[in-house]
C-alpha cells in the first residue's frame, strides 16, 4: 500500500476510498500492515510535470534540499561524536582496584 515513483496510488481501495472524499474531508479509519490509519484530503491536482516558475514547486525544491542538507550534517556530527567517542568502564575498574587494595 503506498504511492508508486510518479505520485499514484498502487492499492486500487486506497485510490478508490480517497477519491471519493471531499477535500477536506477525514476518511475512516483503515487498518494496515502499520496499524490504524486516518487519511484527509488536502487538495487534488492534476498528474502530469509541474512548471518551474510554479512557487509551490520552488518551495518543495527548497524544502527538499534543506532536509537533505540538515540529514547529512546530522550524519556527520553523529559520525564524528560516535569516532571520538571513548567508553570507560568504571565497574571493571572499581573492581580491579578494591581486588588490589584486598591483598
Amino acid at each position: 500500500m503506498g504511492q508508486a515513483a510518479g505520485g499514484q496510488i498502487q492499492c486500487p481501495e486506497l485510490a478508490a476510498l480517497i477519491s471519493a472524499r471531499a477535500v477536506g474531508a477525514y476518511g475512516k479509519p483503515i487498518q494496515t500492515q502499520y496499524g490504524y490509519q486516518i487519511l484527509k484530503v488536502i487538495s487534488r491536482e492534476p498528474a502530469g510535470q509541474r512548471e518551474l516558475d510554479d512557487p509551490r514547486v520552488q518551495q518543495n525544491i527548497r524544502k527538499m534540499l534543506l532536509n537533505r542538507k540538515t540529514q547529512l550534517l546530522q550524519s556527520a556530527y553523529i559520525e564524528v561524536a560516535r569516532d571520538q567517542a571513548k567508553i570507560e568502564n568504571y565497574l571493571a575498574g572499581g573492581i580491579v582496584e578494591n581486588a588490589g587494595k584486598g591483598k
